[in-house]
């Protein structure tokens, strides 16, 4: 069994090893409208509320620089900008979001066709309930 366990673990690195890159820090800046910060109206009764920022992950799923993120990351954004494990820089705009399954696709745009790490999309119809599974961000 110790054995079977050690393999598992290579394994789960390796795979880790080969995705990271793909994976992003996503920093967001939106207007706040004092909506999550309803009680605390007394602190700025007037004006403006400023700017509110918050960060999350993604995942580079094409070498066009689309990006996978949560819908509740991106919600709002004035401004996104996508950070690569490399530390490459990239502002971002939103493609889409589907705030019922909390999902949002992003854009960024790469400066060469094959510049961006890309993680492949599996099919949900070729795992079953039970299978292991490596969360990665």
């Amino acid at each position: 069994m110790r054995a079977d366990a050690r393999t598992l673990n290579a394994l789960f690195k390796a795979v880790a090893r080969q995705v990271t890159p793909a994976v992003v820090y996503i920093q967001v800046e939106a207007r706040d409208d004092g909506r999550e910060r309803w009680f605390h109206n007394f602190e700025q009764p007037f004006g403006d509320r400023g700017i509110r920022q918050s960060v999350g992950s993604g995942v580079i799923i094409s070498a066009q620089g689309y990006v996978v993120t949560n819908n509740h990351v991106v919600d709002g954004a004035e401004r996104i900008t996508v950070t690569l494990s490399d530390k490459r820089q990239y502002d971002a705009t939103v493609v889409g979001v589907d705030p019922n399954t909390d999902l949002a696709v992003l854009r960024i745009e790469p400066e060469a066709p094959d510049a961006l790490p890309v993680i492949a999309l599996g099919n949900s119809d070729d795992v079953e309930v039970g299978e292991w599974v490596l969360a990665v961000g």
